[in-house]
């Protein structure tokens, strides 16, 4: 039976390029090989148990999925009474699309409701906000009602979970470093690193975190050298519990939960632009 395919590559100019035909039978056995190591289950050896090797940030991709998620719960929440930070997104996805161009990727604004276990929220915001169910209801309501509804639609979209393993992935972290930023979002009031977040990193992971912690922040050098040798001779349950004591209490948060600073949140006055602008003496 013949076989059609296509090959897809890229010129000079970035534009895509396509050939099509039919995929000639000394070519089968090559292809039968790509689809068995894109086959899933086939996983390196050497990935850890947690689902995946660890990945640039030094977190495995289950870890940074089961994170992103909390992420994706927070900012869920916070949007949902965000009615500008909501309508903004709306208007920058709509233009996108019209476009043909963008980048924000996250938020399904032909709206696909999706479930990250926090339904019952977003219900409950629903109910309160007596969602309008025709176009005859919505014209009733004024712009801040009708802004306020948006919100919670437009939060419900929102899927910002990923494995930090593509660059996919990596657009998906900037939306939700975006949104997080418009909405002050302070995941620390939502996630704390508990024992069952340090079993699930590499001790060398938690190792290189550690001289953050308040009590070892505070030692001498030699001080917290001696601990931190002290502290990975244990074995890891105990290793991960003596962790999440001495993070307790401190907010501490890993990159990918950690939101950035928002673009224009700090203006420089008048006094400081001339102070900066003075010659040194």
């Amino acid at each position: 039976m013949a076989h059609a395919g296509a090959v897809i590559g890229v010129d000079r100019d970035g534009k895509a390029q396509i050939a099509r035909g039919l995929i000639r039978r000394g070519d089968m056995k090559a292809i039968d090989k790509l689809r068995k190591q894109a086959a899933p289950g086939d996983d390196n050896e050497d990935e850890d148990a947690d689902g995946g090797a660890p990945i640039g940030s030094g977190l495995s991709k289950s870890l940074t999925r089961d994170l992103t998620l909390a992420r994706t719960r927070a900012i869920r929440a916070g949007l949902a009474s965000e009615g500008h930070a909501a309508l903004a997104l709306m208007v920058c996805m709509l233009a996108q699309q019209s476009a043909g161009v963008g980048d924000l990727v996250g938020p399904e604004i032909s709206s696909t409701p999706r479930d990250f276990g926090d339904g019952d929220l977003l219900q409950k915001l629903k109910s309160a906000r007596a969602m309008p169910e025709s176009f005859a209801e919505c014209l009733a309501l004024d712009c801040d009602a009708l802004i306020a509804c948006l919100a919670i639609l437009v939060a419900e979209t929102v899927d910002l979970t990923h494995d930090g393993a593509s660059a996919r992935d990596d657009g998906r972290q900037r939306a939700g470093d975006l949104i997080a930023a418009a909405i002050d979002l302070d995941m620390a009031t939502h996630w704390s690193a508990g024992s069952d977040f340090w079993m699930r990193t590499p001790k060398q992971y938690a190792l290189d975190a550690l001289p953050e912690a308040p009590g070892l922040a505070e030692l001498g050098e030699k001080e917290r050298t001696a601990k931190l040798k002290a502290l990975a001779k244990l074995k890891k349950s105990a290793f991960a519990d003596a962790v999440a004591k001495a993070f307790a209490e401190s907010r501490w948060l890993p990159e990918c939960l950690i939101t950035p600073m928002r673009e224009g949140a700090f203006a420089v006055t008048g006094q400081a632009a001339e102070a900066a602008a003075s010659p040194q003496h």
